[in-house]
């Protein structure tokens, strides 16, 4: 096969294309986070979900924001004490609730009941994938008395793109427990 002047051309106005729309996607990506997502709340629609990881200057309008992802699992620029200080600089308030992979401990479940009970609103909810926050506030509100009932829990969580089967049980348990109660 033989290497012609025209066949090198090609070559290298492809790989600039290839280069300059990589470059791009990755500026797109690196910069831009979909809008956050509106939960359901029994008690008014003001808890939103950030599935990604934030920069609190894009999120001004947020009152409060609460951090679910575990210190350990996340990059410096996003450790505890850097959002923090970025959040407090912006007068949001800051939550940190850390939830480990695949588990939600009562104690995080009932801090976030805290916490949305005394936090201003609206509030907005996140960790890397969403998953850990997301669950944890449906578990939350399955416990809160005046939440909703579980087929709206559900369907939230479906909404928001997560398969409920892991917590399913969960959320029965806890919304028979608050009817009985």
């Amino acid at each position: 096969m033989k290497i012609t002047r025209l066949k090198i051309f090609l070559f290298s106005l492809l790989t600039g294309f290839v280069w300059i729309y990589g470059q791009n996607y990755y500026d797109y990506r690196k910069h831009h986070h979909p809008p956050a997502q509106k939960l359901i709340h029994a008690l008014g629609n003001d808890v939103f979900l950030a599935p990604h990881y934030i920069r609190p200057e894009e999120y001004r309008e947020y009152k409060t924001i609460i951090d679910f992802q575990p210190d350990e699992e996340v990059k410096d620029p996003f450790k505890v004490k850097n959002m923090e200080e970025a959040i407090l600089q912006t007068n949001q308030s800051f939550y940190y609730i850390p939830v480990p992979k695949d588990s939600f401990p009562e104690t995080a479940i009932s801090k976030l009941s805290t916490v949305l009970d005394t936090c201003e609103k609206p509030v907005l909810l996140y960790c890397k994938s969403g998953k850990r926050a997301i669950k944890t506030y449906a578990l939350s509100m399955a416990s809160n008395p005046s939440g909703p009932d579980m087929d709206v829990l559900l369907a939230m969580l479906v909404d928001a793109g997560f398969d409920p089967a892991d917590i399913k049980s969960q959320l029965k348990f806890r919304t028979a427990k608050r009817i009985n109660n």
